[in-house]
């Protein structure tokens, strides 16, 4: 079989997956394999503002009719029937189908899909951290399954789902060599591939932007995504910059808030009055070029996660060659070197990040040296063009005859 279209399954889809790696497989391989890409989610308030089409990709909404039942627990997982039935009316013409997770849910799409098409597709990108192994760890631990009838099904069902998915990838190398031996007693090696996350290379040619100088750059110190989540720890950083001399440099925290930490904002605010022109939370910015003039005129890039599948964030101040600063969490450790490019620190340690910021504010450490060396480690590894290269490649080894 000659694999000629992809249909990608994402749930809740929203605009700013679409410069991740939701959109961005799909849409490297409609632009450079000319696969005809469509993207299927839930037609959701969240997503209005999400096209019928970006470039050649389609996105195909579907109605939620059964959005209710994610309020009961025991009828969760029923909120997955309108897309399954869209695979089912499809899988004769889904020649590619790509899911993300780990996931019982996964495993009826899967089922079904290979039921009526038996020559399909199957790539499951797993997204997964250290946490969300430990969690598949504790659930299909050997006392945990022999105890609890529903954990040996659910084993056995995620067990399907790596045994019939014909590629599997994980994003960072750390997680590749922690499962690909034996994770829930299936050994993944001939079918497990790293895929890393990367920036879009082509939009950032397309759109002019020039790199500035590291030397002409602002006093600007940035940290970006989900700010406020328990993931993204941001706490750790307002803890850090307590009572710390900033001179003539300022901290953004650029991205959309959670409403639960608002309280922590203004507390932080009002502890510490003196800082409220330089500590600047600027809520989401979905203009990319906004975004990427931040990355541009940032000195430092802070990332304090407690967890990280990848942390495509890393990649994109590398980039730029703008200093990272950063837990050693998702892809810090390849994209900094293990710290020979950037700092690592613990993500319980606001005294380490204190102190190297501290440092750096006062001219106490050089940075300005490490930038060409992470532009140019990120433009070897980290560009999406030539890891779709990768990942079609990867596919057409198992494609089936």
């Amino acid at each position: 079989m000659k694999i000629k279209n992809a249909t990608m399954i994402f749930k809740q889809l929203e605009l700013v997956h679409v410069y991740k790696d939701i959109g961005m497989i799909p849409i490297y391989l409609s632009r450079k394999f000319r696969l005809k890409s469509s993207i299927v989610c839930f037609d959701e308030a969240m997503n209005s503002d999400v096209p019928e089409e970006i470039e050649t990709v389609r996105i195909v909404k579907i109605k939620n009719w059964l959005r209710l039942f994610s309020r009961v627990p025991v009828l969760k997982e029923l909120i997955c029937i309108p897309i399954l039935l869209y695979i089912i009316k499809n899988a004769r013409k889904i020649d590619l189908l790509i899911l993300f997770h780990l996931t019982i849910e996964n495993f009826i799409f899967i089922f079904f899909y290979k039921l009526l098409r038996r020559d399909g597709f199957v790539y499951l990108k797993l997204d997964m951290d250290k946490r969300k192994l430990k969690w598949s760890a504790a659930i299909t631990g050997k006392f945990m399954v022999k105890l609890n009838p529903l954990k040996f099904i659910s084993y056995k069902l995620l067990q399907r789902v790596l045994i019939v998915a014909d590629l599997i990838s994980i994003e960072t190398r750390d997680m590749y060599n922690e499962i690909k031996d034996n994770w829930l007693n299936i050994n993944l090696t001939d079918k497990l591939v790293i895929i890393p996350n990367g920036f879009d290379n082509t939009f950032f040619d397309e759109s002019g932007i020039r790199i500035l100088n590291y030397r002409k750059r602002d006093n600007i110190i940035i940290t970006v995504g989900r700010i406020g989540i328990f993931e993204k720890n941001n706490e750790m950083l307002l803890d850090a910059l307590i009572g710390m001399d900033l001179k003539n440099w300022k901290c953004y925290f650029i991205g959309p808030i959670d409403p639960g930490f608002n309280d922590k904002i203004m507390k932080f605010y009002s502890a510490n009055p003196s800082l409220k022109e330089k500590i600047i939370f600027t809520g989401p910015i979905n203009d990319r070029l906004i975004l990427f003039d931040y990355y541009n005129r940032a000195k430092v890039f802070v990332l304090t996660s407690r967890s990280e599948s990848f942390g495509i964030a890393l990649v994109e101040a590398a980039f730029f060659g703008t200093y990272i600063v950063t837990t050693g969490m998702g892809v810090a450790p390849e994209i900094t070197r293990n710290g020979k490019l950037g700092k690592i620190i613990q993500s319980g340690d606001p005294g380490a990040l204190k102190d190297e910021l501290h440092d750096i504010i006062h001219n106490k450490k050089d940075i300005s040296k490490f930038s060409e060396a992470l532009m140019k480690n990120s433009r070897k590894s980290f560009m999406w063009e030539p890891i779709v290269n990768r990942l079609h490649g990867e596919i057409k080894k198992r494609e089936k005859q």
